[in-house]
């Protein structure tokens, strides 16, 4: 079935701010471009210092070698620049559900190295955190691994994120079809449109199966990507569960709240005292932790300094 044309509707005050910008950007062009052009002119002139004169002979006597060394460095600007880019992407993908969880603290089984690590808490960890002085709530999330049944055929894995609709709850953002409340309604589940061919679907309204139970998207966003590539599928907890056929008194996370006026560190310390096979950190150092295992526990972030250090080697 055709999708209906989208349309991008900004404001006059976003249209005057963006040619606010362009024109910024075209004034600090010219300023940097002005004296190079009138160097240019000077030496084609003839009336440009000899010290430029004997800089352009230099460069321009053996324009062999004068190419081979601009292509070199131009090479060596692309990539680095691409390695940035990749670098500030990673670092943006690999926390996005931790930038986005109204937490103060999260609570987590001991050893977890990143939110895609998922491991489950007991029920009772739950209460032993609400029984610590300025916890105001404790809301559980659930992240597992599951099978994505195809209408076509076949199977691919899938993250469900499991979380029960609140002011602290995990929820999906970004929404370009369906609404929130729409979660509610039996079998309901989030993708993301960018990962409609991969799990053979066309979009909100289709009907697939998950651990070979029933499941229908009523949910787009867009943007909500995974650094693993492994599409992120929201649903309520209870779903979640049954998807990833979970007892129903287990969880991954804990997302804490704090009473007003509580001090974050020292909330912390006394969960972490009270808590028994669980941690909890603050949403900084989880994010911290997460970083540091995808660039120094896998090969990406070899890689990303191994980029790096070519773009260097070529510069020099």
């Amino acid at each position: 079935m055709a999708q209906p044309t989208e349309f991008i509707s900004i404001s006059k005050q976003e249209l005057r701010g963006g040619l606010r910008r362009v024109r910024e950007f075209i004034s600090r062009t010219a300023t940097y471009l002005r004296p190079a052009v009138q160097l240019v002119g000077a030496l084609l002139v003839g009336r440009a210092p000899l010290v430029c004169k004997l800089a352009a002979r230099n460069l321009f006597h053996d324009r062999l070698r004068f190419a081979a060394t601009i292509t070199g460095v131009v090479f060596s600007m692309v990539l680095v620049t691409v390695q940035m880019g990749l670098f500030v992407s990673f670092r943006t993908m690999v926390t996005t559900m931790i930038d986005h969880a109204p937490a103060d603290l999260w609570i987590m089984p001991l050893g977890t190295r990143c939110f895609e690590d998922p491991a489950l808490l007991d029920e009772r960890e739950r209460f032993r955190a609400l029984s610590v002085p300025g916890v105001a709530e404790a809301v559980p999330v659930l992240v597992s691994f599951a099978q994505w049944h195809m209408p076509s055929g076949g199977t691919t894995p899938v993250l469900l994120i499991g979380s029960d609709r609140s002011e602290l709850g995990l929820q999906p953002w970004n929404i370009v079809a369906g609404n929130p409340y729409d979660l509610s309604v039996p079998d309901a589940v989030a993708v993301d449109r960018s990962y409609f061919e991969r799990l053979g679907t066309t979009g909100l309204g289709d009907t697939v199966e998950i651990r070979d139970l029933k499941a229908k998207i009523r949910l787009v966003t867009q943007g909500i990507r995974s650094f693993t590539t492994t599409p992120f599928v929201f649903t309520p907890l209870d779903r979640a569960r049954s998807y990833a056929g979970i007892s129903a008194n287990k969880a991954t996370y804990l997302l804490v709240r704090l009473q007003a006026g509580a001090n974050a560190e020292s909330v912390r310390t006394h969960l972490n005292q009270s808590l028994a096979k669980a941690e909890a950190l603050t949403p900084d150092a989880f994010r911290s932790r997460s970083r540091s295992f995808w660039l120094f526990g896998t090969g990406a972030g070899a890689a990303l300094f191994a980029g790096a250090l070519l773009g260097m080697i070529a510069c020099s």
